[in-house]
């Protein structure tokens, strides 16, 4: 284990969205949810939310409606953020505890909040990881759905950019002005080996310049 600042508090950007997938996940087998339900939103509530229209929604119509399991995809595979806010709107709209809160105490995440700007750690973030790959975020299954959603990242310009080809990655990346993320888990696909993947979490902010950023993190990754 190497360990540069695992405690420091960092902007969790979209790396927030681990526990709302964790958290929908239990909403899923507590069967309140379902992955075939309808979330509907309105792009003009959502673009007021975030400040701006989220990437790839030009185009799309006013009225926005995508099921539970579309949803999931689209926060795995692009980190869709008007999803994400949908999703988030959704488990929050019986007024009671805020479930990411309570899904990050559930978990031991005890440095991650969601009050304001979301701030995480990078110890907390390898928490996550560990009990994703032992099968204990909510339930074995639903880790595996997790990680089946991880997979589909079409963002792969940090941790997997220079790493062999065949080796698998299951990760979530993080991006806001002057910050990028990512963080996951590396499975090398070696000769004779099991495959037990090493964790790898890579946090920065305060960047003068996003994409050497990018790339340092891709070498760091890479080394």
């Amino acid at each position: 284990k190497y360990a540069l600042n695992e405690k420091d508090f960092f902007p969790s950007a979209s790396l927030y969205k681990l526990v709302l997938l964790a958290a929908a996940m239990k909403e899923i087998e507590a069967t309140r949810l379902k992955l075939e339900d309808t979330i509907r939103g309105s792009k003009f509530a959502l673009t007021a939310q975030m400040g701006s229209v989220d990437f790839g929604y030009e185009d799309m119509p006013e009225d926005l409606e995508f099921s539970v399991e579309e949803i999931l995809e689209r926060i795995g595979r692009i980190s869709d953020n008007f999803a994400s806010i949908m999703l988030t709107e959704r488990l929050r709209s019986d007024g009671s505890n805020d479930p990411l809160l309570s899904m990050a105490s559930e978990l031991g995440m005890n440095n991650t909040s969601f009050e304001g700007i979301p701030n995480t750690t990078a110890s907390d973030m390898a928490l996550f990881f560990k009990k994703l790959y032992r099968g204990e975020v909510v339930s074995k299954s639903a880790s595996e759905k997790i990680m089946d959603v991880l997979s589909l990242s079409n963002i792969n310009d940090r941790i997997p950019a220079n790493l062999p080809d065949g080796v698998k990655v299951i990760h979530k990346t993080g991006e806001l002005p002057y910050l990028r993320h990512d963080a996951g888990l590396v499975f090398p696909n070696l000769p004779n080996s099991p495959n037990h993947p090493y964790l790898i979490i890579l946090l920065s902010k305060d960047l003068e310049f996003e994409d050497e950023g990018v790339d340092t993190l891709a070498k760091i990754s890479g080394d």
